[in-house]
């Protein structure tokens, strides 16, 4: 008797045993590039460039290492300034700020010089906007001073702050001498400079400014911008720079769609046909920016990198049973073609049973670098069918 009650309980302790949980471990079997050979770009020959797509990755850095003059891209860093600590709001034209007697002394003196400059008046006034738009659409030198002087009081102060600007945003091959560019000493690279137009971009008001092809100010009347990329394949600004040192360059932005996805290109020429005139040397800068920018455009697709019903993890119970988790939706990238993706799946641990639809982990695809900064996107993984408890001869035997 006391055997068959010590059978009895010992059956219905194994009975009872809670089971084993089913591992579902990753299969190892996701891609890590897009499709495809990477792209080889027409960059210049000469010079530096980078290009890169906000959101999925660069596309290249090309030509000579460190820093060289950059001559008024430089003036991007001095709007940032200048509207940090004056921000604007929508289309309100903020401060008004009055030309000095020094302020059109300066500007006379650099007549028949060859330096960019706008008509001031001693007592003309002018908004801040309209000094921001002079600045960045005609590219104003004179304009530069009397900003830097009317933020910091004088030219030194605000030098230093661009150069606190600049190891803000991670531009640290960037030194800036002067808030104008026309200083061979004001030097960067076309990485860095990326960097400070990533930052313009986000700043509504200069972003306006940059895209402007025109502006009328209070004495100079109607002037024009340099960039002659605005308004043509999705170019949306930023800066034009030329001098005999710097040659030309051009820090440019363009906004369009690919596949039906919103795509922001930032791209960096400089360097160019050093020792030229000056706007000779942009025109070449312009010209390789725009070949650049096409063939970049024309290279980015969208990439099928994780397909629904894709198998993620699979797992055997104890007793037998077996089961495989899948994507449930599929994974698309706008990348270029042979890009690498930062792929990561995780399993999961289930007790029995298992009903099909069980959610089992996910996938998180990641694409982009620190540059041009980063996206991600991620599905979810579901058991693909049901796993059924073991039966009872298997607890009573296992």
């Amino acid at each position: 008797m006391l055997v068959l009650v010590a059978v009895v309980a010992a059956g219905a302790f194994r009975v009872l045993q809670p089971l084993p949980e089913l591992s579902m471990k990753p299969t190892g079997r996701l891609v890590a590039h897009t499709a495809g050979r990477t792209p080889a770009l027409p960059w210049p020959s000469q010079g530096q460039s980078a290009l890169v797509v906000l959101g999925a990755g660069t596309a290249g850095i090309h030509g000579s290492a460190g820093s060289i003059p950059i001559g008024s891209v430089a003036k991007v860093a001095t709007a940032l300034v200048v509207l940090h600590d004056h921000p604007l709001t929508g289309n309100a034209p903020g401060p008004t700020l009055t030309v000095s007697p020094a302020d059109e002394r300066e500007y006379a003196a650099a007549l028949g010089t060859g330096d960019s400059m706008v008509p001031v008046v001693a007592g003309e006034r002018i908004t801040e906007r309209q000094a921001l738009e002079a600045l960045m659409v005609p590219s104003a030198d004179n304009i530069a001073d009397l900003l830097a002087r009317w933020d910091a009081g004088n030219t030194a102060k605000f030098v230093a702050k661009l150069n606190r600007l600049a190891i803000q945003l991670g531009a640290r091959q960037t030194h800036y001498a002067d808030a104008s560019g026309l200083s061979s000493a004001t030097t960067s690279t076309a990485v860095d400079q990326i960097r400070l137009g990533e930052r313009a971009l986000k700043e509504p008001a200069l972003a306006a400014i940059m895209s402007e092809r025109s502006a009328t100010l209070p004495v100079a009347g109607r002037v024009t911008n340099y960039n002659g990329l605005l308004g043509a394949d999705g170019v949306v600004g930023i800066k034009t720079g030329s001098t005999t040192a710097a040659g030309g360059n051009l820090l440019f932005a363009a906004q369009t769609q690919v596949g039906g996805h919103p795509v922001t290109v930032v791209g960096a020429v400089f360097g160019q046909a050093v020792g030229m005139p000056p706007l000779s040397a942009l025109t070449v800068a312009i010209n390789s920016s725009r070949v650049l920018l096409r063939s970049a455009v024309a290279a980015l697709r969208p990439s099928l990198v994780v397909p629904a019903g894709q198998p993620v993890s699979s797992g055997i119970t104890a007793w037998g049973g077996s089961a495989t988790a899948r994507t449930t939706s599929p994974i698309t990238v706008l990348a270029f073609p042979g890009q690498a993706l930062r792929v990561s799946a995780s399993g999961c641990r289930l007790g029995a049973p298992v009903a099909a639809g069980t959610p089992c982990g996910r996938v998180m695809v990641a694409w982009g670098d620190a540059l041009s900064g980063t996206s991600s996107a991620v599905t979810g993984v579901n058991v693909d069918r049901g796993v059924a408890e073991p039966t009872l001869r298997w607890r009573l035997f296992r």
